[in-house]
């Protein structure tokens, strides 16, 4: 059978349609992303005397890339306003063990068994081995029974914080939903140095403005104003602490361990310093150091309730649960506060777009205290930010065992609609 000349043409015209109409595959969608990504890394530290940035909500402020569409692999990134970028974006700047020297990476394995992909100064894109982290996120500690009606449970309130706040019948979830609106302006302005004299107290009022707006959960305003107290007072440890306190809260991790080792080599160094090197460790997934650190604490301050709480986190991120228990129990007989402290840490990095170290925060409140709902509805959504339906809707389903009346039901049942159809997944 003869083609004519002009049908060849319209097959081979069709031919191209299709061929530019498919998809590129999700590897290649996600090297395109990294490449577009990476390179407004570099520029911004061209800009920036080589600083990395602390979120990709500044390289979106700076139009160093065309717009949020590129941080997710599926395209829904459009639909994210700046703040959730971070949150529920497939790619972080948190370092990876198997590629240090990555400014920029896939947070989980989607397209290659056990590996990701990751962007380095050089430009170049390639695969690398997935973390412990990207694998596989911690389950949900079993729950022990309830009874038929939940909400007749005896109630083991948790002690008044500016996060967790104590009610009759359940724990206010640390993590509110619609997500958190994006960062308010910084509402302490930095002012030129005052004259020698004239306004002598200066320092002092912007310390106590920093560490208010600390414990409003505002570390982006906090910063800035220990980063002004620190040009007037360089010395000054306590706004050093509060400085790395900041970076800590914000993920810049790297930047927070190095000015707590500088902290360590003051004449009296906060005393929840090595703790606080420890957490750190663990969201780097660096356990020896973490270990290292919390056996130091322990070593002068055996009764540490902090100290003990984070060791119980340890063990519990390496799969050594029933050490993992006996060490969280120490840590409530020590100073039953802990629960709340831990929590409120849990809704500070959740707010900060940091759900993967929020989420270790409130299993950590879950093994302290099984009953503490608001744990399990701030970890519902800390799993659905990591992509992690079924885990989320466990979560979320244990909630409602606890609290099935208030406000918070109805939002954990929208949740569990949401999430129903990705079960499977």
């Amino acid at each position: 059978m003869k083609i004519s000349l002009r049908v060849c043409f319209a097959l081979l015209a069709c031919w191209r349609a299709m061929a530019a109409e498919t998809p590129p595959s999700a590897e290649a969608a996600s090297r395109a992303n990294l490449k577009r990504i990476s390179a407004g890394i570099r520029a911004y530290g061209a800009a920036h005397d080589d600083r990395k940035p602390g979120s990709f909500r500044e390289l979106l402020d700076e139009d160093l890339v065309d717009g949020p569409e590129f941080f997710s692999l599926d395209g829904t990134g459009a639909k994210l306003v700046p703040a959730e970028i971070d949150a529920r974006g497939d790619y972080t700047m948190e370092p990876s063990p198997s590629a240090p020297d990555a400014i920029v990476r896939e947070k989980r394995s989607t397209h290659t068994p056990g590996k990701i992909l990751a962007g380095f100064k050089d430009g170049s894109i390639k695969l690398v081995d997935a973390p412990a982290e990207a694998a596989a996120v911690p389950a949900v500690p079993a729950a022990p029974a309830v009874a038929t009606n939940p909400v007749a449970l005896p109630a083991e309130p948790t002690p008044p914080s500016p996060v967790a706040t104590a009610a009759p019948t359940s724990v206010r979830p640390a993590v509110p939903l619609p997500p958190e609106p994006a960062p308010v302006t910084p509402t302490v302005t930095p002012a030129p140095p005052p004259r020698v004299g004239s306004d002598a107290g200066l320092p002092a009022s912007y310390l106590q403005a920093a560490l208010a707006l600390f414990n409003q959960l505002k570390p982006r305003e906090a910063k800035e104003a220990f980063q002004f107290v620190l040009k007037w007072e360089p010395d000054s440890a306590e706004a050093l602490a509060g400085l790395a306190r900041c970076e800590n809260m914000l993920g810049e991790i790297d930047a927070a361990l190095s000015h707590y080792e500088i902290l360590g080599r003051t004449a009296a160094p906060p005393p929840q310093l090595r703790t606080w090197i420890a957490e750190l460790a663990l969201a780097k997934g660096d356990f020896a150091l973490a270990a290292r650190a919390l056996d130091a604490e322990l070593a002068v301050n055996l009764g540490s309730a902090w100290a003990r709480s984070w060791r119980g986190s340890l063990l519990l991120a390496q799969g050594r649960n029933d050490e993992a228990r006996a060490e969280f129990a120490q840590a409530v007989r020590a100073d039953a506060n802990v629960v709340a402290q831990r929590y409120q840490n849990g809704g500070g990095l959740s707010a900060s777009g940091q759900p993967q170290r929020a989420l270790i925060e409130f299993l950590a409140v879950m093994w302290m205290q099984p009953n503490h709902a608001g744990a399990y509805f701030a970890a519902g959504d800390s799993y659905a930010k990591l992509r992690q339906p079924a885990l989320a809707l466990q979560s979320y389903e244990r909630y409602l065992q606890l609290d099935a009346t208030s406000e918070w039901a109805a939002k954990a049942r929208a949740e569990i609609a949401r999430l129903t159809p990705n079960r499977a997944n």
